[in-house]
């Protein structure tokens, strides 16, 4: 009798929980939601990383990271910036929903086929053996499942589907760190842990399905290359800011592999993982945030929306980076494990680039929902063309430390250059 009601009491406090929850605004329900989710989700990530790092050992997760990173760029080409104009284009008319998502996943099909024949003779070309490139082309073959999910994750993403958002990541995930963990723990190649990663989003991709078809969208792939002209002219500077923000954030693996081998991109990607950890707030803000903008520039209220984001940001970063200037040693010895610790002095330098990621992704929701993001497209390749040049000259001279102290440059040179271009456009919006 006792469990009886035990269990009936501990069913009415959840209920109660979810009430509240319910009963908060969109943008703060959202919020909750995801950032509970992101949390979930990175700390599973996370512990992949951690247990995949022990597993393999320096060199292997340092080629494991590798070949996540140069797949990455060619899963940006698939994606060219669609997803963010499928979230502006049906946050602003949901009725052009099915039609929309049908076209930009056939667009999206068609240029994944692209970049991933581009990525083979690129991996090729740039030598490091058969190895290398096999493992390359694994994770690569997240580019069959990406369209899909990329786009009907931006669908629910401009109708403000908090919860089956945060439904995709952690399935997607959970599958993820169990079918990766298990190949690890059973001794799997470093190419079949791949392949468990790249195709982690299949669950994902059947429950969006379902529930798009619920929605009345439709959502089979269909190929318009009369349209593709206009779409991809559209989406054109999403995809130079985010494909300039993937050089920005991961071409430091990528070179550090080239000029000093896996083992020096092992130490840097464990400090790199515990660094985006901590970005899991403007992450989740970004995501929430993105479709709000897009209507208050419409609105005329993009300066405030704007302000209130940044004013959040820079708070939460003048606590957070301290804190993780302070735990760096400690926490890289006790999740890591001593062959890692000369990852701790990397973690410390990468705490004082984040006020600055902070700020630029206050930045970027602004930019993103400006019609006048062509002209921030163009000045991307200013902030990535500083990182290259920097990494260029630090990483062959001082190794993941010369990675981490051209993230730290890189990020002073964006905001200078952003959060100008930010406060003067939200400005002519308030006033247009």
């Amino acid at each position: 009798m006792n469990g009886t009601a035990g269990r009936e009491a501990t069913l009415g406090r959840r209920a109660a929980a979810w009430r509240r929850v319910r009963a908060l605004p969109l943008p703060l329900r959202n919020f909750a939601v995801l950032a509970a989710t992101q949390g979930s989700v990175r700390v599973l990530s996370f512990g992949l990383g951690v247990y995949l790092a022990r597993v393999l050992g320096v060199d292997n997760y340092g080629l494991y990271t590798y070949a996540f990173a140069f797949a990455s760029y060619f899963l940006l080409v698939s994606d060219f910036g669609l997803s963010r104009y499928v979230v502006r284009e049906v946050s602003r008319d949901p009725t052009t929903a099915s039609r929309t998502v049908r076209r930009v996943v056939g667009t999206r099909y068609a240029l994944a086929s692209l970049a991933f024949a581009v990525m083979l003779a690129l991996s090729l070309a740039t030598g490091g053996g058969a190895g290398r490139t096999v493992v390359v082309c694994v994770a690569g073959l997240a580019l069959l499942l990406a369209p899909l999910y990329g786009t009907l994750d931006a669908y629910f993403n401009a109708r403000e589907a908090g919860y089956v958002m945060a439904a995709g990541q952690v399935i997607s995930t959970v599958t993820a760190v169990a079918s990766a963990g298990l190949a690890a723990s059973l001794g799997a190649p470093v190419a079949v842990i791949a392949l468990a990663v790249a195709l982690s989003a299949a669950p994902a991709v059947v429950t969006y399905v379902l529930l798009a078809r619920r929605d009345g969208v439709a959502w089979w792939p269909v190929l318009e290359p009369s349209a593709w002209r206009a779409d991809l002219a559209s989406s054109f500077p999403f995809f130079v800011l985010g494909f300039f923000a993937v050089i920005f954030f991961k071409i430091d693996s990528v070179m550090l592999t080239w000029y000093r081998g896996t083992a020096d991109t092992g130490l840097y990607a464990a400090a790199y993982r515990l660094f985006e950890g901590v970005m899991i707030l403007p992450a989740v803000i970004l995501i929430v945030m993105f479709p709000r903008s897009a209507r208050a520039h419409v609105e005329g209220t993009l300066r405030r929306t704007y302000v209130r984001v940044a004013a959040v940001l820079l708070l939460a970063a003048a606590l957070l980076a301290p804190l993780l200037a302070l735990a760096a040693d400690p926490l890289v010895r006790l999740l890591y494990g001593s062959a890692y610790a000369d990852a701790g002095p990397l973690l410390r330098v990468l705490a004082i680039a984040l006020p600055l990621a902070f700020m630029d992704t206050a930045n970027a929701i602004a930019l993103y929902a400006h019609q006048r993001v062509r002209l921030a497209a163009l000045l991307a390749p200013l902030t990535a063309g500083s990182n290259i040049l920097m990494n260029l000259y630090f990483i062959p001279h001082y190794g993941p430390m010369g990675a981490a102290v051209t993230t730290v440059l890189s990020e002073v040179v964006s905001v200078a250059i952003f959060t100008p271009l930010a406060w003067r456009w939200t400005a002519s919006c308030a006033s247009s």
